[in-house]
């Protein structure tokens, strides 16, 4: 690993960290400005991006968590926790549909992202098929 890649990994665990302390002091504000401050720097762009969308969707901006989830997935296609933290948003938010959307497009789902594609299932009434998601795995 080059010098500088590892001086901004390692700027990108800072910023996670602190924003991280920011937040258990309550400063959730400056928590999100030390994230973004990280987007725009080196390093580990896709970590500090999946921290600033888990800090948006507890606070209930889930809208921008969403919009930064779809541009991480366009830089890291098929990346399964981006997929799965996507997909777990839209669900939530009761956009099965845009979930189904996001989980269709990587492989077959296994473990958490099948029960995930059960939720969805359940969600938009096809019932048989959650059953079938949740059921046992062969």
């Amino acid at each position: 690993m080059a010098a500088g890649s590892a001086e901004g990994a390692n700027a990108s665990v800072r910023a996670c960290a602190w924003a991280d302390h920011l937040v258990t002091l309550g400063r959730v504000d400056q928590a999100r400005q030390v994230l973004r401050a990280a987007l725009d720097g080196t390093g580990d762009r896709r970590s500090v991006a999946l921290e600033l969308a888990k800090l948006d969707i507890s606070s209930e901006a889930s809208a921008s968590a969403v919009e930064l989830l779809r541009k991480v997935l366009e830089d890291h296609p098929g990346d399964l926790d981006t997929v799965r933290l996507l997909t777990e948003t839209l669900l939530a938010d009761g956009q099965a549909d845009e979930a189904a959307k996001v989980l269709g497009s990587t492989t077959p789902p296994n473990g958490a992202l099948r029960e995930l594609a059960g939720q969805i299932c359940r969600a938009q009434g096809r019932h048989a098929e959650a059953v079938a998601a949740f059921g046992p795995r062969s």
